[in-house]
């Protein structure tokens, strides 16, 4: 009974984070400055210098992008995701060991393994510990979806 009440609250606190890091990788892209600008104001076309500040007549005029690409910027980061989650197998025994032993806080535990905080990760290590966490969180949803309709609809 205490592994079904745990694996429930697994479920939900992988829900939560699940969520909230898609709905803000979206704008990881930006600064707060260029939200803001985006948000309130939408910048007028850049107008070509005029002839006469020592500008070759040969030479045109190209603005400067303003914004850059949607997954450029995500694409640097990510494209180690393999690798990543080999290192994370061949360490499992050696994250299990440090959190028995030591007890680290969160805040350290963070500094020393960061990709656990991640999507991804979080999921591959509760199929390392118990089971598939999509899985077994979709079996729980369809189990409890009519009950659900009940109290939304």
């Amino acid at each position: 009974m205490c592994v079904c009440h745990i694996t429930r609250w697994l479920v939900v606190i992988w829900l939560i984070v699940s969520l909230v890091h898609l709905q803000a990788n979206a704008l990881l892209q930006y600064s707060a400055a260029e939200l803001l600008k985006l948000r309130h104001h939408v910048p007028a076309p850049l107008q070509p210098p005029e002839r006469g500040h020592d500008i070759p007549p040969g030479i045109a005029f190209q603005p400067r992008r303003r914004y850059v690409h949607r997954g450029s910027r995500q694409v640097q980061k990510r494209n180690n995701d393999d690798k990543v989650a080999r290192m994370m197998d061949k360490t499992f025994a050696l994250r299990r060991e440090e959190v028995v032993r030591e007890a680290p806080m969160i805040a350290d535990f963070k500094t020393r393994w960061p990709a656990l905080f991640h999507v991804r990760e979080v999921s591959s290590e509760f199929k390392r510990i118990t089971t598939h966490l999509q899985s077994k969180f979709f079996a729980e949803l369809d189990a409890h979806s009519a009950k659900l309709l009940k109290v939304y609809a």
